[in-house]
């Protein structure tokens, strides 16, 4: 029989993941009792868990009253929460460094993860312009060639990118899309080094 810490936690979990579960089907109505046995709580737990096959990407940002509610039930609440629920909302932004910053050259397996960067970006830009496409603070924009067995297993593949974009995880471009994206890449990059 679990203890009345794990319990208060087993329960927060439970009512965090039936408010998600809410959140994408308004009309479920969560069980509010607590089993005691740790089988019936996870059948309860998977019972109340958002069908997997209706996942959506992107939309994280549905989670934020989840997330504000948890943080809210946290007794010992970090400091970090409000950078969490930040993400939920805005999103993520990465700070990217040279290829060449102390943190990457201690990196685990450097060696390796190098040679085959280097390798890829040859196929892609070619040999001579590997240097180049490694210097900088940003990461360069390369379109790397589609692998052989995308040929061979076209069928399969072409499945998979439309269950992928089904779900929101990649998008179609247009051309126009892709012309605003580049423009928009050029301003960045340029308002950087004025």
């Amino acid at each position: 029989m679990p203890t009345d810490e794990l319990k208060k936690h087993m329960d927060m979990l439970y009512q965090g993941v039936a408010m998600i579960r809410k959140l994408t089907d308004p009309e479920y109505t969560a069980e509010v009792e607590y089993s005691e046995s740790d089988s019936e709580w996870l059948n309860r737990m998977l019972t109340c868990a958002p069908d997997p096959k209706a996942f959506k990407a992107g939309s994280m940002h549905a989670c934020v009253p989840v997330m504000k509610e948890y943080f809210s039930m946290l007794e010992n609440r970090s400091k970090n929460a409000g950078k969490v629920v930040k993400w939920f909302k805005e999103g993520v932004k990465f700070n990217f460094v040279g290829w060449d910053h102390h943190s990457h050259v201690k990196a685990p397996q450097r060696k390796q993860k190098e040679e085959a960067v280097r390798s890829m970006l040859g196929i892609a830009v070619g040999k001579g312009a590997v240097e180049e496409h490694l210097s900088g603070k940003e990461p360069h924009h390369v379109q790397s060639p589609n692998h052989k067995s995308v040929e061979k297993y076209k069928d399969f593949v072409r499945s998979e990118l439309e269950a992928c974009v089904d779900k929101g995880v990649i998008k179609k471009w247009t051309l126009q899309r892709l012309l605003m994206a580049s423009k928009w890449w050029m301003i960045s990059r340029n308002s950087d080094c004025a």
